[in-house]
């Protein structure tokens, strides 16, 4: 194996290397940027406020929406939206932090998840674990 053929097979691994960290700075930067912009918990503006949504179903959702005093449950499909009820504000529990208005940052939500998933499975390995170890 001569000396140009190694170092062009060494610039080839340092290129893919590189491009591969482009593709994962960009695919952050672009989740980052979509989830601020889909996020529909908290848009609105100084009249109108989404308190919460949820899907129902394609192009079908419910929303709690807070306007001039009133909070307001409607269902929103593809051609229609239409009042369910007028809401009692103070029966809503709108403090609740997994419904606070305010985004999560990528970090934060992707360190929750995994001790969500991961977290009660690590820790019930390590009882079973410890308990095994007593008996």
């Amino acid at each position: 194996m001569d000396a140009k053929s190694l170092i062009g097979n060494i610039g080839s691994v340092i290129m893919a290397i590189l491009v591969f960290i482009l593709i994962l700075y960009l695919a952050y930067f672009a989740t980052k940027k979509m989830g601020k912009r889909l996020s529909v918990r908290g848009v609105g503006n100084k009249n109108i406020k989404i308190l919460e949504s949820i899907s129902v179903g394609q192009n079908k959702a419910i929303m709690i929406i807070q306007t001039a005093g009133k909070t307001l449950l409607v269902g929103m499909t593809q051609n229609e939206i239409s009042l369910i009820s007028e809401l009692d504000a103070d029966m809503l529990d709108l403090n609740d932090e997994k419904n606070s208005s305010q985004t999560m940052e990528f970090s934060t939500a992707f360190k929750t998840v995994l001790e969500e998933k991961f977290g009660k499975k690590l820790k019930k390995s390590k009882e079973n674990n410890d308990d095994s170890s007593k008996e």
